[in-house]
């Protein structure tokens, strides 16, 4: 008698689900999650609670992730009319959180680089130029004994990494935007130390570099947003090895 009874409960919550959800799936199909949500208290079943729970709590937020990006979007006073237009469509044809953030990613990539402050340090010992964004290590350096020559550029937030690399033997450090050469010099025997600051997209200030060939150690690379040092070393016999990346204006 129990176990009938059971079934015959077992399939009256069943009925009832069927009906429920199917309730519930209109009135998602119609956007009225806050609505749908009140509805999953007449479920019985765990499973079918369990799925519509998560089914409704997920399109509720997505629905917020929407909005929030749509917010961002607007406050974005650096994205033209038309562009911020595209975005809020990218957003509202999203079907997921993640297609959502993708939009974010995008709208990141259109900010504008912020200024990244690049310090200089000398080495009287090695001749070597130091450059970095580090204001912890400059100091450093500065109590060492290198002499601070104080801002080099203003570097980008963003943009094309610049790569560093340390030559253990002769106290050396190398920069470049090429990867190829970065993973090339390393091949050599110096030590790469990752991005040390990014050059600016938009080629705001050009920054040289130029090579001592006379150098037996540290300091064969020079880099500089001055034509008249790159022309004042170029006369003093280093070689010019044109522009190798940006700072910001």
């Amino acid at each position: 008698a129990k176990k009938v009874l059971k079934e015959a409960v077992d399939k009256g919550y069943e009925q009832n689900d069927k009906l429920v959800m199917k309730e519930i799936d209109s009135l998602l199909k119609s956007g009225l999650y806050n609505t749908a949500k009140t509805k999953l208290a007449a479920l019985r079943l765990d499973n079918n609670i369990a799925t519509y729970t998560a089914k409704v709590q997920g399109l509720l937020d997505l629905r917020t992730a929407k909005e929030n990006a749509v917010n961002e979007i607007n406050h974005a006073n650096y994205v033209a009319d038309k562009d911020k237009e595209n975005l809020i469509n990218d957003v509202n044809k999203a079907k997921s959180i993640d297609e959502v953030n993708k939009v974010l990613d995008h709208l990141k990539d259109l900010q504008p680089a912020t200024v990244v402050q690049l310090y200089r340090a000398y080495n009287p010992n090695s001749g070597e130029h130091l450059y970095t964004a580090d204001k912890a290590e400059y100091d450093k350096l500065v109590g060492l004994g290198w002499h601070g020559e104080g801002n080099a550029w203003k570097a980008a937030s963003k943009g094309a990494p610049v790569y560093r690399l340390y030559n253990p033997n002769s106290g050396e450090h190398f920069y470049t935007v090429s990867e190829s050469e970065y993973n090339d010099v390393a091949k050599a025997g110096w030590k790469k130390e990752g991005i040390a600051f990014y050059s600016d997209a938009k080629r705001g200030v050009e920054v040289y570099r130029l090579f001592n060939p006379n150098a037996k150690g540290a300091g064969s690379h020079h880099y500089t947003t001055l034509a008249s040092e790159r022309d004042t070393l170029i006369k003093a016999g280093w070689k010019y090895e044109n522009v190798a990346f940006y700072g910001l204006k």
